[in-house]
């Protein structure tokens, strides 16, 4: 992911330098960066004189479909939160609608300092999205964070009930059922 990063500055500072974009390509199908990998794609093709090279419009996701410029700026904001630049990710998903830039917006403003926003943000998209385990499991941790284990309780309910819809859910649900010291529902 940092090496994305890395390519990525590095691309955006020489644009038409091919050894630039073959590693953004390189590292972001290596770090799962799907929209970042087809954009680098693209503008290879571009390079060599294919000029027929079309993005798909839309990209399916567990928490929805995405425009593939919705799609470039999560990847952009989850890169940018693995390097360590909350700021960076936030500016890049200023006006994104969707539950993942919602997500990581919040996971940002967390990171940046910003507790009382960040849970009022992950709330409000778990809230939108109650099977949204992500949402969830940082809602638990930070509330329990700022106001104490008491105040989380109430979440094993919705934990143990709601089923995962991709990886990150299941993961998610497992570890914030573990940390509430639900280890049997866990399992």
């Amino acid at each position: 992911m940092l090496a994305t990063a890395r390519a990525y500055e590095w691309q955006r500072a020489s644009p038409n330098s091919r050894t630039a974009i073959e590693a953004l390509f390189e590292s972001a199908r290596d770090a799962g960066y799907v929209a970042l990998y087809g954009r680098a794609l693209q503008r290879l093709s571009a390079l060599d004189g294919e000029s027929n090279f079309q993005l798909p419009e839309n990209i399916a996701s567990a928490l929805g479909a995405l425009s593939f410029e919705q799609a470039e700026a999560i990847d952009l904001s989850r890169m940018h939160l693995a390097d360590d630049n909350p700021a960076a990710a936030i500016a890049v998903l200023q006006g994104i609608d969707h539950p993942s830039a919602r997500n990581n917006i919040a996971l940002a403003m967390f990171v940046s300092g910003d507790i009382a926003q960040a849970t009022s943000v992950i709330e409000a998209n778990w809230l939108a999205d109650p099977d949204n385990l992500f949402a969830l499991d940082s809602l638990v941790r930070w509330r329990c964070w700022s106001q104490g284990l008491d105040r989380c309780m109430g979440f094993v309910a919705p934990l143990r009930h709601t089923t995962p819809r991709r990886a990150e859910d299941a993961i998610a649900q497992i570890s914030a059922l573990r940390f509430l010291g639900e280890n049997q529902a866990a399992l």
